[in-house]
């Protein structure tokens, strides 16, 4: 039955989200025994016995949605039907598939907006700060705040539109390339110093409004925070925002 429900919740998760306005589930199973037990959970059962069937769950059926199967050799133990099949359509509608390597912090927030959007999970985990998502209990977290992001594009925002002149990049660890501190020094004293102050870190702030169905902005503008290493590429940070 695990198996059946988990796979009920990745289709909602990955192709339909208006699943979550549905209040009734219908389980087919078939019939593998009867059963007779007493109801009363008194040493004395003066209750009478009951008898009732014994029912073996084998698929879960949304009506208007979807049928999820029990499957022993598949990955999850649960599947729905023609999810490969469903899986590579999805492919084809992308907006976008994967992040740049030179990724603006602007263009990396709206990504993970269409990422969101278009239930496209794996680009969303690509654009999460990996030391955010390494251990089991960030990874379940991962899922618990894409199922929130879904349902608040589900139901309170379609879009959300990002304010590129209000972005604030900051460096927090390391040697900043825009300090006046080494404007009169040549170039080798200026490597001599980024040495010293070791691997340069990165923070950007990306401010973000969410747009309702009717066109309107919805509540104020929100931040998110972004971080570059190195000479590495952006990453959000605080995925679990709302936009």
């Amino acid at each position: 039955m695990v198996g059946t429900y988990e796979a009920v919740k990745r289709y909602r998760r990955q192709v339909d989200t208006t699943l979550m306005d549905v209040k009734e589930w219908t389980v087919i199973g078939k019939i593998s025994d009867i059963a007779c037990e007493s109801p009363d959970a008194n040493e004395t059962q003066l209750l009478a016995p009951v008898m009732a069937w014994e029912v073996e769950p084998i698929a879960l059926y949304v009506p208007g949605h979807v049928l999820a199967v029990y499957d022993e050799n598949g990955e999850h133990s649960g599947k729905f039907i023609d999810e490969e099949k469903v899986a590579a359509m999805k492919e084809a509608w992308y907006t976008v598939k994967e992040v740049p390597a030179d990724v603006t912090p602007e263009r990396l927030v709206e990504i993970f907006m269409y990422a969101i959007k278009e239930k496209n999970y794996d680009l969303y985990v690509d654009c999460i700060d990996p030391a955010r998502r390494e251990s089991p209990v960030q990874k379940s977290l991962l899922n618990y705040h894409w199922d929130l992001h879904q349902e608040r594009f589900h139901i309170e925002y379609i879009h959300a539109n990002i304010n590129a002149d209000k972005t604030q990049i900051k460096v927090t660890k390391g040697y900043d390339d825009n300090s006046v501190d080494t404007f009169f020094l040549d170039e080798e004293e200026v490597a001599k110093i980024k040495a010293a102050y070791g691997e340069k870190e990165e923070e950007a702030i990306v401010q973000t409004a969410a747009i309702d169905k009717n066109g309107k902005q919805l509540g104020t503008p929100v931040n998110h925070t972004l971080k570059r290493v190195g000479d590495g590429r952006w990453y959000i940070s605080t995925y679990e925002v709302r936009f």
